[in-house]
């Protein structure tokens, strides 16, 4: 039995181009964190207003809280996607 699961091509070759998108998948969104990530997001990060009520708390323009100036994601780029949401390690960045 194979195991390995087949992408569509489009995924396989996705390559986010951060500052020079015209927008950004990190936006709009409601981002569920789990209390087991919560607790991790917190023992790493130390206290953040960015954790609340389950949820990632987006800024008030929409933008993830996480975003660096060149729209990256800094949680991964600083602490590696063991850090990340179900849904952003999913998520193709």
């Amino acid at each position: 039995m194979n195991d390995s699961v087949t992408l569509p091509r489009y995924m396989t070759r996705f390559r986010c181009i951060a500052e020079r998108c015209e927008d950004t998948c990190c936006s709009g969104l409601k981002v569920p964190v789990s209390p087991a990530q919560e607790r991790r997001m917190r023992t790493t990060l130390g206290d953040t207003p960015h954790l609340a009520d389950g949820f990632l708390q987006m800024r008030p323009d929409g933008g993830c809280p996480f975003l660096d100036p060149e729209r990256m994601c800094s949680l991964q780029r600083r602490h590696g996607e063991a850090l990340l949401p179900d849904i952003c390690a999913t998520f193709p960045r």
